[in-house]
């Protein structure tokens, strides 16, 4: 996460409202405040790739009364949510549908043990697993590994299989194709840059 406190310290400086963009922080922390609730806004995104989703939609979170039922609503087509109903906002149908609802209450159930295996150290490597660049491939995910020498070429730097371990067989074809590919790249764009020259 960005240094909240500084940025918090500047708001407050210059009379600003923080919106913390927490689209890909979904159970993070600044010291001892989780993202999105330490700015006067938080925006989860629920996205189809967000760490949880329900497809699409998001949710935002404040700490602010008065904010909470000004986003209420503008969400809910303008009308009012004090007690008095004499704040109306302009505002549209923004709702979460039921069946997002349903997927993110079903995901929060999940979350604490996804987040316990992406805090889980790589058993290559020994970095949180969270730290590695993934990469899904004809329906198979893998895991981009820093390399290890206690690896043999063309194991070490390169993707594991679900289990943590060393990708073997068309994973690892597929792989080193990419290597290859990018690598072609590379010495292309290298060549026209010389050319040029």
């Amino acid at each position: 996460m960005a240094d909240m406190d500084r940025i918090m310290e500047i708001a407050r400086r210059h009379d600003l409202f923080v919106v913390e963009d927490c689209a890909h922080a979904h159970g993070q922390r600044w010291r001892d405040q989780g993202a999105g609730c330490i700015g006067d806004f938080g925006s989860f995104s629920h996205q189809s790739t967000k760490i949880l989703t329900a497809g699409e939609g998001g949710t935002l979170t404040t700490q602010d009364e008065a904010l909470a039922r000004r986003a209420h609503s503008l969400i809910d087509c303008g009308r009012p949510k004090d007690a008095a109903e004499t704040e109306y906002t302009f505002g549209a149908n923004y709702r979460l549908g039921e069946l997002a609802c349903a997927l993110l209450v079903n995901g929060l159930h999940r979350f604490p043990a996804q987040q316990e295996l992406r805090s889980r150290p790589c058993p290559v490597c020994g970095q949180p697993i969270a730290s590695h660049a993934f990469e899904e491939t004809n329906g198979n995910v893998i895991m981009e590994c820093p390399t290890d020498e206690r690896l043999p070429e063309p194991l070490a730097n390169g993707p594991l299989n679900e289990f943590g371990m060393p990708a073997t067989g068309r994973r690892l074809e597929k792989y080193e194709e990419r290597q290859a590919r990018e690598e072609a790249e590379r010495e292309a764009r290298e060549e026209a840059e010389a050319e040029r020259a």
